[in-house]
């Protein structure tokens, strides 16, 4: 899952955006630090600031700003397991993208998906609460309820423009993960036969990132 956001063409505003792109779907595979724990979706900063502090680094989150919204990425991956990245250790299989990203930020060593499985673990990623709390129990029948607050609609809340780009059929926008997005791309086409067998109907990642791009275009 992918969220972005940056100054406008004239450099003199800020168009900020929120890119949610499920690269197939989830399951976590970083890791917080301990004592790196946050309650809700808006405590993100302050998590940062201690993982940093942590991990013996200086992170002034205001100069980095320079005055503009920070843009936001955020990438899921399917069934990722951490202990076969390299950042993480892994050495049989290159993973030179994220190793690069963890090597020039903060990398989190220890964090726990509340549920192994794509929609309930994306529920809890998005909206901050426990599956107890948002419903989504299982890949099929469930929805995310319209009263939970996903970050997707605390980041347009704050002006930012919000898209989803997803690989998956149990991301669905139909199954209410969509709240709080201006766009959602998902557009799996919907019939019986996809119903049975909505575990498999995927997309290549390429054609995620494809109209993903487009959109940030």
């Amino acid at each position: 899952m992918v969220c972005i956001g940056w100054p406008d063409d004239d450099g003199t505003g800020s168009r900020a955006a929120l890119i949610a792109v499920a690269v197939v779907s989830l399951m976590v595979s970083g890791g917080c630090r301990a004592g790196d724990e946050t309650e809700q979706v808006g405590g993100g900063e302050a998590t940062l600031s201690r993982a940093a502090a942590d991990a013996g680094l200086a992170l002034d989150l205001d100069a980095l700003r320079k005055g503009q919204p920070f843009n936001v990425v955020l990438i899921s991956l399917d069934t990722t397991r951490a202990d076969h990245i390299g950042a993480y250790g892994f050495k049989r299989i290159a993973t030179p993208a994220i190793d690069s990203l963890a090597a020039e930020g903060v990398l989190f060593e220890r964090a726990y998906t509340p549920a192994p499985l794509t929609f309930p673990a994306h529920a809890s990623l998005l909206s901050g609460t426990y599956p107890f709390a948002h419903g989504v129990r299982d890949n099929v029948g469930f929805m995310v309820p319209d009263e939970i607050t996903t970050a997707a609609e605390i980041f347009r809340g704050q002006g930012y423009q919000t898209a989803a780009f997803i690989g998956s059929m149990v991301l669905d926008g139909r199954w209410g993960l969509d709240q709080g997005f201006d766009t959602y791309f998902d557009d799996f086409g919907f019939d019986a036969r996809a119903a049975e067998l909505m575990n498999e109907v995927q997309r290549p990642a390429n054609e995620v990132i494809d109209n993903a791009l487009a959109w940030m275009d």
